[in-house]
């Protein structure tokens, strides 16, 4: 999967609610309705380090993400070589990982790329 999609998954679980179909390791066909959050509180390097750790969007990182399952209320995992599709089923509040001015977002996501 390119990087280009993996970020719109990514996007999309940060704002939506969203319902992913994948395989599981044991071949069973699964369906789960989730969410990835991450602390608004911290500045935007810290939310982009822990975007990364939990949903890497670099297509050369295979490491399974990590969301929050709607229906069983806790951290479930999934690789996204199992996915079988990814559908938006509601809109959650509206929440910007862009809220500072955007050339501090630029500065910001510049450092974040420096220190990985």
């Amino acid at each position: 999967m390119d990087t280009q999609t993996r970020l719109a998954i990514r996007t999309a679980l940060l704002t939506r609610n969203v319902r992913v179909e994948f395989t599981k390791k044991d071949g069973s066909y699964r369906t789960m309705d989730c969410s990835v959050t991450v602390n608004y509180e911290s500045g935007i390097v810290e939310r982009l380090r822990e975007l990364e750790e939990i949903c890497p969007i670099d297509p050369s990182n295979n490491k399974p993400w990590t969301v929050y399952d709607k229906e069983k209320l806790g951290y479930r995992r999934f690789s996204l070589d199992c996915l079988t599709s990814v559908i938006i089923i509601a809109p959650r509040e509206q929440i910007y990982l862009r809220d500072s001015k955007e050339e501090e977002y630029m500065e910001a996501y510049n450092e974040f790329k420096r220190n990985l």
